[in-house]
């Protein structure tokens, strides 16, 4: 994880911003398709309650976010499951 980005955001809107800057950094090839699939699996790691919502995502972070970064989420979790705690 980059020191760009706050690794254990507090707030669904905080975690949605993380990852608005992150999509950003990557359409303007600031970061590489690598660092962008850590930091959204990061994300997805240890911020489950914030990013997911059930089986969806949180739809505070899908306002926010976008439909275009959305698209890029899910390229990014295919595959992806989640832990049960």
């Amino acid at each position: 994880m980059d020191d760009k980005y706050l690794a254990y955001p507090t707030s669904v809107k905080e975690l949605a911003y993380e990852i608005k800057k992150a999509c950003n950094d990557y359409k303007t090839r600031r970061i590489g398709n690598a660092q962008l699939q850590e930091i959204i699996l990061w994300y997805a790691q240890n911020c489950p309650d914030k990013l997911f919502n059930g089986d969806n995502y949180n739809p505070t972070l899908t306002t926010i976010i976008g439909k275009k970064r959305i698209a890029i989420l899910n390229a990014l979790l295919d595959g992806y499951q989640q832990r049960i705690l």
